[in-house]
């Protein structure tokens, strides 16, 4: 699929400006870098690094924010208008897996409720608003969904049209196995699998891989880990009722033995804090967390905790030195009994 022509890639007349979320709560403060804000998939008021920080950005007078979704999400309290989604049982659409190589048909199942629209949608209706002329803006979600399955059709030698893949349910990209890097040929200097890097070592990392950790700065402070937890992979269902109830209030794990050294109660309510911010959670002793080390499971939504807050109020907005991708797991935090 030309997934550059879906994007309308060939429409962009200007460079584009990329913000790494590490950078956004401090970009977004920036008064006259940024005037609008445009957000939809995504509810960064529980995602984001830096809460506080970007609490105070989104609260700027002189910044228009306009949020697109389902529900009234912490991001969406912040907006100067919210235009209500359309969900994904609403909509036809094709789905791609993050883990394996299948696609599959998304299969409206009801018309949008309300005023509720789907994204495309919304974006053609700007589009028209703002009196753009480009033919493409305005194709239609039945146009795109057929030129994509007929790009999609030549892989099984025969024609397959939306209404055969909803039948289908999903497909896997292609009749024979597709054996990544099959032809033993990768994108390194040498073109094979490099266990020694020269690259690494030029960015300051050991040559070969090496299992290693940072020395905590202090005595005072511990390391947080913030993993998924049983019942969230991320916030995107924290407001359903069952898994609110499932995962009960939040907690901090910490090893019995920190919990001695900071004076803290088993079950007792903790103030959790750094430079970034804080939140309130409550103890939890467990001798098998690391000493020098808490854990805090990640995906609510402030706004529906009692304090307002979550683990994300106190994660360092630091990236990583290879990628510049996050260094959440680096976050270094004290605590005390509240």
């Amino acid at each position: 699929i030309d997934l550059d022509y879906i994007a309308g890639s060939d429409l962009t007349h200007e460079d584009k400006v990329s913000v790494s979320h590490m950078d956004f709560a401090a970009r977004l403060a920036g008064a006259k870098e940024f005037k609008t804000l445009f957000s939809w998939n995504t509810n960064p008021l529980a995602s984001a690094p830096e809460q506080k920080r970007l609490r105070e950005a989104m609260a700027r007078e002189d910044l228009f924010t306009v949020v697109i979704d389902c529900f009234v999400t912490d991001t969406a309290k912040y907006a100067d208008y919210v235009l209500p989604a359309a969900s994904f049982l609403e909509f036809d659409d094709l789905t791609f897996s993050y883990f394996h190589l299948h696609m599959g048909a998304q299969a409206k199942v009801r018309k949008p409720l309300g005023e509720a629209l789907p994204n495309q949608e919304i974006c053609r209706r700007l589009a028209k608003a703002m009196q753009l002329e480009e033919p493409l803006l305005y194709e239609d979600d039945d146009t795109l969904l057929k030129k994509m399955m007929s790009e999609i059709a030549p892989a099984f030698g025969e024609r397959m049209s939306f209404d055969d893949l909803k039948q289908r349910g999903h497909f896997y990209l292609g009749n024979t196995p597709m054996p990544f890097h099959e032809d033993l040929a990768f994108n390194t200097p040498s073109g094979k699998i490099e266990i020694a890097s020269a690259a690494a070592e030029e960015a300051g990392l050991p040559r070969v891989p090496l299992a290693s950790h940072e020395p905590l700065e202090d005595t005072h402070t511990l390391r947080l880990l913030s993993p998924a937890s049983k019942w969230r992979l991320n916030d995107s269902y924290a407001n359903d009722e069952h898994l609110q109830q499932q995962a009960g209030a939040p907690v901090i794990y910490i090893h019995p033995d920190d919990g001695a050294k900071f004076g803290l109660k088993d079950n007792a309510s903790a103030r959790v804090f750094n430079a970034a911010g804080e939140a309130i959670l409550t103890t939890k002793f467990d001798s098998t967390v690391l000493p020098s080390t808490v854990v805090s499971h990640k995906g609510r939504w402030p706004s529906l905790e009692s304090d307002k807050s979550s683990v994300n109020f106190v994660h360092t907005a630091r990236k990583a030195d290879m990628g510049e991708s996050t260094s959440v797991h680096s976050t270094r935090v004290s605590i005390e009994p509240r």
